[in-house]
């Protein structure tokens, strides 16, 4: 009598390429999903630091990082040059002070100070 053989064609290196495939699924689907996120996240984060916020949300945050760039304030600029910033003592209010002046008078409140050592 003969000896039935199965049909069965499965072996070691099956279910490796089975294993490695659903891997690759897994990555591309991560690297799609959490890119578009991050392309979110960087057109609703504020000027100057969408590529912050794109990295941020695209290896960290995922889904969280597009709350926190939509929630992000704008940082301040910087003082033009030949000039440094005071801080009204009243209102609280950012003044542009020239490097050499000794007195100001705020844009806000209208009040008068001297300027502060840096």
């Amino acid at each position: 009598m003969r000896r039935c053989q199965h049909m069965n064609t499965d072996s070691q290196s099956d279910v490796w390429a089975l294993i490695f495939g659903n891997l690759l699924l897994a990555v591309v689907l991560w690297l799609l999903v959490f890119g578009a996120l991050g392309a979110v996240a960087a057109l609703v984060a504020p000027r100057g630091r969408r590529l912050v916020f794109f990295l941020l949300t695209f290896f960290l945050f995922g889904p969280l990082g597009i709350a926190l760039a939509a929630i992000a304030n704008p940082r301040e600029p910087n003082p033009p040059s030949g000039m440094r910033d005071q801080f009204c003592r009243r209102c609280a209010a950012r003044n542009f002070v020239g490097d050499d002046d000794d007195s100001y008078q705020c844009w806000r409140c209208g009040r008068d100070h001297g300027v502060l050592p840096k």
